[in-house]
């Protein structure tokens, strides 16, 4: 699933390309996208409104209209933003060859988004989990108030009571979107080995010396994750069609059989609360 650097990543892609645009038609062959009305009552609140402002907050992305009105995007597990070209024939919606690499990533597309200015931005989707919603600014706020201090931003004090007042390992706590907004399983694993944290230890064990080395990894791996245009590990590519390039050298997320970089010890994976956890056993003791 995009993580907080391919869904920021996504959202300064967008941003200078959407930005005083306005969608003029609207086109989708998966209308389960759309969770909370019709794909009628969605056209009509987002058609034809200028576009203010494409915002994130945790794993969403957030368009702005005029008028009060706003557009939440979770890319969930597949989903991704493309520019390109599509025309229909028989009707079905085919991609126009432009020779570029965003015919390789036409495919899966589900919805459509066509501006004022004709380009056209697609939204492509394989597993169909995306998630769009429509409705008042407001509302959408609403939605989002549930997540907590994003991670880019947290401070010492911040991250300090948020780790304290659980009992819970500290990878669990890393992926609590109500409590650090967009962590997730990359770039948990990423910052606790960085951090030569075991992701099992209880998150209110840890040290100020600990937390400290914790809030420093977390600022300096999404800064260069963000920096290499996040990472793609399956689907996700940026709305040009390229690559994030932060997976090719991952510290040790999918590297498990393969040599710790510090020690050379064999990395080792693990399941915890359903999720796996990538670690090295003698750089990060578990305790």
């Amino acid at each position: 699933m995009p993580e907080l650097p391919e869904v920021e990543t996504v959202v300064r892609g967008l941003r200078p390309n959407l930005l005083n645009k306005k969608i003029v038609s609207f086109w989708t062959d998966t209308p389960k996208l759309i969770k909370n009305k019709s794909v009628d009552q969605f056209v009509s609140e987002i058609k034809n409104k200028k576009i203010i402002n494409v915002r994130r907050r945790a794993k969403n992305i957030i368009v702005d209209f005029e008028g009060g009105y706003s557009l939440l995007v979770h890319l969930k597990m597949t989903g991704h933003f493309i520019f390109a070209k599509w025309k229909i024939e028989k009707g079905k919606m085919l991609p126009v060859s432009d020779g570029s690499v965003r015919e390789k990533v036409n495919g899966y597309i589900r919805a459509i988004f066509t501006l004022d200015d004709k380009r056209m931005l697609g939204f492509s989707d394989l597993r169909k989990f995306g998630k769009m919603i429509s409705g008042p600014t407001e509302m959408i706020e609403a939605e989002i108030g549930k997540f907590g201090t994003e991670a880019p931003t947290i401070d010492f004090k911040e991250l300090k009571t948020v780790l304290n007042a659980s009992g819970r390992k500290i990878k669990q706590v890393l992926l609590d979107q109500t409590k650090i907004a967009g962590l997730g399983n990359i770039y948990a694993d990423e910052v606790l080995w960085k951090s030569k944290i075991h992701p099992e230890t209880v998150s209110r064990s840890l040290s100020d010396k600990e937390i400290k080395m914790l809030l420093k990894s977390i600022h300096e791996i999404l800064a260069l994750a963000i920096e290499l245009g996040g990472s793609s590990i399956s689907d996700y590519r940026n709305v040009e069609g390229a690559a994030g390039r932060y997976a090719l050298d991952t510290l040790v997320y999918k590297r498990e059989g393969q040599l710790c970089r510090r020690c050379k010890m064999p990395i080792k994976k693990m399941k915890i609360a359903g999720r796996t956890a990538r670690y090295c056993p003698k750089c990060q003791i578990r305790r």
